[in-house]
């Protein structure tokens, strides 16, 4: 038996030089077929983190979701790395 990755959602990754990191799955649908993006922060140093899940009507609403969350993220200091 093989493992398929083709449906695993490609991610963005941010770093911060504290070691802080901010992750963003691609849009994806739910399990009850919504459109949503879940985002997931935390520290290499640290157990303590989180998500969190946004959802939106259709795929286009996620994409400002993602371009709002990618701005912020650049001005609280991070920087894209290939994930």
């Amino acid at each position: 038996m093989s493992l398929s990755c083709d449906n695993v959602p490609s991610m963005r990754l941010f770093i911060r030089r504290d070691g802080r990191y901010y992750l963003i799955a691609e849009p994806q649908r739910d399990l009850l077929g919504d459109h949503v993006v879940v985002t997931r922060r935390g520290s290499q140093y640290s157990r303590l983190g989180g998500s969190k899940t946004y959802c939106g009507a259709d795929p286009s609403d996620l994409d400002e979701v993602i371009a709002r969350i990618v701005k912020t993220r650049i001005q609280h200091g991070y920087t894209e790395v290939p994930a």
